[in-house]
């Protein structure tokens, strides 16, 4: 009998040293040092997954944005430093502070409003240490959420080309994010195509194709939205007119021998008004990405104001009013809709004088809401940058507007380390 005892003991004492504990989150903890580090989100799905737990408690900022004369609100010129180095979330990561020797570091605090953490994840929420040492200095941090490529386009159309709820879900999202940790705003970089209606292209060809004879401009129409046929074909009053011998269109029911003129013109005539209604219900139902994104950046500013103190969103000159991508160094009309939807514009790179000349119309009482982007790398056709870059900034500010400087850690990345404070410093 004690020797069953002393079994059921020793067998209760094996299970209880052989206890592992639960791995630490990796999204939270370094795992090589297991240190609590600053963390991104990959993805759409991510970011509305995301909820606050314990240990998002370590990313939240202590300092609160410290007051400075005259205020971001002021109408002047102001100064935005865009932070691009290698990747993001290096040394700067380590929330409890890194042992690396010489650290890429910025103490220019007094001389910049605004300082935006950027990297190619697809939500960028700042280092603490960048938001504390900024809210110490009375400058406001940004945030970046940033779409590129095919994927990034396909990100775009999940929650852009659907209804309001799809982008004010994601919305809602950056502006919890944002209150949560403390820091400022976004910037919001998209750097992909967006789909626009098919209503849309649909005028655009009839603008196009109105003067054009009507079978050419029914077999472009045709060729370019198939639906049309369907809708065409059954009509009562097209179908006399639709006779067998000539196919307008690759795999078309619709056919047209050689009519005369009033023929032709009835069918076109008919084709943009009775059919037109038809088929414009059906494409008007079809959504449409970059008609969606003013009223995202709408909701995205309005909810932000509300909810943080000081609250900013800026767009960057990428995406054009018709879902292009492409950058026009400038604002002007083809983008002016997203300038008009939030608090503020950075401009792409490669610009001339002549483009701050014409700005200056196009942002009228809001100059120093467009902020002209320096690229301190100089890379590709730009003015200044490098140690020239206050060759830019003389041009912007004869102008009034902003400036946003972007990777300014060139003379980290580029430069000799040893030598990185004095040229810092020039």
């Amino acid at each position: 009998m004690q020797i069953k005892e002393d079994q059921e003991e020793e067998a209760i004492f094996r299970d209880v040293v052989s206890f592992n504990p639960d791995p630490l989150p990796a999204r939270y903890y370094d795992k090589d040092t297991t240190r609590p580090t600053s963390f991104y989100l990959s993805s759409l799905e991510d970011l509305l997954a995301w909820t606050p737990v314990m240990e998002d408690g370590f990313n939240v900022a202590l300092e609160p944005l410290e007051r400075r004369q005259p205020p971001l609100s002021s109408p002047r010129p102001r100064t935005l430093l865009c932070h691009d180095m290698m990747g993001g979330y290096l040394e700067d990561r380590f929330i409890q502070g890194s042992k690396a020797q010489n650290p890429y570091s910025f103490y220019h605090w007094q001389y910049i409003d605004i300082f935006v953490y950027f990297s190619h994840h697809t939500v960028t929420i700042p280092p603490v240490c960048w938001t504390n040492a900024a809210h110490r200095h009375g400058v406001c941090v940004l945030g970046t959420f940033i779409t590129e490529w095919k994927e990034g386009g396909k990100l775009c159309e999940s929650f852009l080309a659907g209804d309001e709820r799809s982008y004010q879900a994601v919305a809602d999202r950056l502006v919890q994010i944002a209150q949560f940790f403390r820091f400022d705003g976004w910037l919001i970089n998209i750097e992909n195509s967006l789909s626009v209606s098919a209503a849309a292209v649909f005028w655009r060809c009839s603008r196009v194709l109105a003067p054009a004879p009507p079978p050419v401009a029914l077999q472009t129409l045709l060729a370019c939205f198939p639906c049309l046929d369907s809708l065409l074909y059954p009509h009562p009053f097209a179908r006399p007119l639709l006779l067998r011998t000539q196919a307008l269109a690759p795999g078309s029911k619709t056919h047209f021998s050689r009519p005369s003129w009033g023929h032709q013109c009835h069918l076109w005539l008919l084709v943009l008004s009775s059919v037109g209604c038809a088929l414009l219900a059906s494409l008007l139902s079809v959504p449409a990405a970059v008609g969606n994104t003013p009223p995202f950046l709408r909701y995205l500013t309005t909810q932000l104001h509300q909810l943080v103190s000081g609250g900013l969103v800026l767009w960057y000159d990428s995406v054009v009013q018709s879902g292009q991508l492409k950058w026009q160094d400038e604002l002007n009309e083809q983008n002016r809709v997203f300038f008009d939807s939030c608090d503020g514009f950075f401009t792409n790179y490669n610009w001339r004088e002549d483009h701050l000349q014409r700005m200056v119309a196009q942002a009228g009482n809001r100059l120093a809401d467009v902020y002209v982007g320096v690229d301190v790398f100089a890379r590709s056709n730009v003015v200044g940058g490098r140690f020239d870059t206050d060759k830019s900034l003389e041009l912007i500010r004869k102008h009034g507007f902003s400036a946003a400087l972007f990777a300014p850690g060139w003379v980290y990345e580029c430069l000799e380390k040893s030598e990185f404070l004095q040229n810092q410093d020039k």
